[in-house]
């Protein structure tokens, strides 16, 4: 049941597995959004905290920023990240000064991205990974890491000018296209833009050349086949003159490609730390018919080509929209490939050099008896941790950990709401149109609700039946065969390899710009993005159709 107050909206119910506490009276009236894109797990105290640090690092250098009026809020309910914003009315001369500035980031972007953010990144990663942090003492630790918590700053400005003209330029392709070819699916004007190298694309191909490594050495090849977890592919290798050889294989890939964890929050290793996901994948490529990535993409260049020219053919002589398209297209094929690129370095690099960091204290922590297991350190937060570096003797912290850690681990079975608060309503005390879908299950053309299908947005066209796997962490990776179809809250740009293995996606969360929609895109995989609740409904192993051309989950 939901609320009705006339000068509110609708207010939403709080699900009793999910107690919420509101700071003040106004915040209640805010319609707070889930982020399960970046937020599909509960937090650790230390991912938490680290958000803190760095805003507070932001306001400490950009003072003016911080004293701003406030329209966009953030908060942790149950460890879950929620954001709320204000509605603001901009005059026609503000938002004119908004589309000038954007026009201006956007035609700007490649050539700083090229000249500054990307060199830099190279530098300063390739720096991180040379410190050799165990040689140093604790205090010399803690200036390192005082030094890339401050680094961490400045690279996350970096994120912050990329993100924005990146998706604004494919925006803004996006409308162009269906102002010239009319009624079209939402997924159709991405065609254009598919086929383009990136940096995730390159280090699944760079598994893939792993895994032609193992086929071409049948000793490797066996410890592969006959072995299920990675940390006995690892040891067999090991003892295997022919797998050490490998080994210093693996050992060149990681190298370059190791700085990505496995997931959002701190708590999860870089491939370099844990090469366990790698080697997996590597399985799953071994198991499969080998796929020819660079054809396939070669095949999704030529089909851009071809759109491309159906719509010149569309427009017609008119050399104005003419220009206007090619630039707009121009625009958006110089940039898209970042929205991939601009994660390995930042989003994932950065952020790996920072937790291998953390790792690090937490050895030293466990050394020092504070901890019951190094990565403890992950359930305080960077205060808390710091202070036991400086004085190792004054606490003992292992009963804090253990109580944060289950704490967590219950967190993790609560499916959270998609919004809190106060939904709106249309100035008419009715639901505002943009959030009635969210009310319950999406009716059919005749107006029921059909409980075998599931409803959501075509991510990429297609159509695939097999067996549904559910995976809401990286914990569980080691679920996906061959052919499973992954069903989840959302992906991140370190899930790609398992596109090589699955054949279909369907995700809780997301749109048509969504992480899982672009990369089964790229791949040529059917999904369906947006589904609410998804992996709620779906057993595991369940037999499912994903029609990515209608937006449709079938569960058999």
């Amino acid at each position: 049941m939901t609320d009705k107050d006339d000068n509110r909206g609708t207010l939403l119910p709080i699900p009793a597995d999910f107690p919420v506490e509101w700071e003040n009276d106004a915040e209640v009236t805010y319609l707070w959004r889930w982020d399960s894109i970046h937020s599909p797990l509960p937090s650790s105290p230390m991912s938490m905290s680290l958000g803190e640090d760095r805003a507070a690092r932001q306001a400490k250098q950009n003072p003016a920023a911080s004293n701003t009026a406030t329209t966009s809020f953030r908060r942790r309910f149950n460890g879950y990240s929620y954001s709320a914003s204000l509605p603001t009315q901009a005059t026609d001369e503000e938002r004119q000064k908004q589309t000038d500035e954007m026009d201006e980031a956007i035609g700007a972007l490649r050539e700083l991205w090229d000249t500054e953010i990307r060199p830099t990144m190279e530098a300063e990663l390739g720096l991180a990974k040379s410190v050799q942090l165990r040689s140093l003492t604790d205090s010399d630790l803690l200036d390192q890491l005082d030094d890339y918590l401050e680094l961490s700053v400045k690279h996350w400005k970096f994120h912050n000018q990329v993100v924005g003209p990146t998706h604004s330029s494919v925006h803004r392709l996006s409308m162009l296209y269906k102002e010239i070819m009319g009624d079209v699916t939402d997924d159709e004007p991405y065609r254009l833009i598919r086929g383009l190298d990136n940096k995730s694309l390159e280090t699944d191909l760079a598994i893939q050349e792993l895994a032609k490594k193992v086929r071409e050495a049948p000793e490797t090849l066996c410890i592969f086949i006959n072995n299920d977890e990675p940390s006995k592919i690892l040891s067999s290798l090991d003892r295997s003159a022919e797998g050490t050889q490998f080994l210093k294989i693996l050992d060149k890939f990681l190298d370059v490609y190791g700085l990505r964890p496995t997931g959002f929050d701190a708590l999860y290793p870089s491939w370099k730390e844990d090469p366990s996901f790698v080697i997996l994948n590597i399985r799953s490529f071994i198991q499969s018919s080998p796929r020819d990535i660079r054809a396939e993409q070669e095949t999704l260049s030529e089909d851009a080509e071809q759109c491309q020219q159906m719509v010149l053919a569309k427009i017609g002589d008119d050399r104005d929209r003419i220009a206007e398209f090619q630039t707009c297209l121009e625009h958006a094929k110089e940039l898209w490939p970042l929205k991939e690129d601009h994660a390995f370095y930042i989003d994932q690099g950065s952020a790996a050099c920072l937790r291998i960091l953390l790792a690090e204290v937490g050895r030293r922590l466990y050394s020092h008896g504070v901890i019951n297991d190094a990565d403890d350190v992950f359930y305080l937060t960077l205060y808390e941790a710091l202070t036991a570096m400086k004085s190792p003797t004054s606490e003992n912290l292992s009963d804090l950990a253990t109580e944060r850690r289950n704490q967590r681990d219950a967190q993790i079975k609560i499916i959270p709401p998609a919004f809190l608060g106060t939904l709106p309503d249309d100035g008419s005390l009715g639901i505002a149109p943009e959030f009635r879908n969210m009310m319950g299950p999406a009716p059919d053309a005749n107006g029921d609700q059909d409980e075998s299908v599931l409803r959501g947005v075509g991510g990429a066209s297609g159509s695939v039946t097999g067996p549904a796997k559910i995976v809401r962490s990286p914990e569980e990776f080691t679920k996906i065969r061959p052919g499973d179809i992954l069903v989840c809250t959302s992906t991140s740009p370190t899930w790609t390899p398992l596109f090589g293995t699955v054949g279909a996606l369907v995700s809780d969360s997301g749109g048509v710009l969504s992480h899982t929609a672009i990369v089964a895109r790229e791949y040529g995989l059917p999904a369906v993005v947006g589904v609410k609740d998804g992996t709620r409904r779906i057993a595991d192993g369940q037999i499912i159709t994903v029609d990515g051309d209608n937006g449709l989950v079938l569960l058999r």
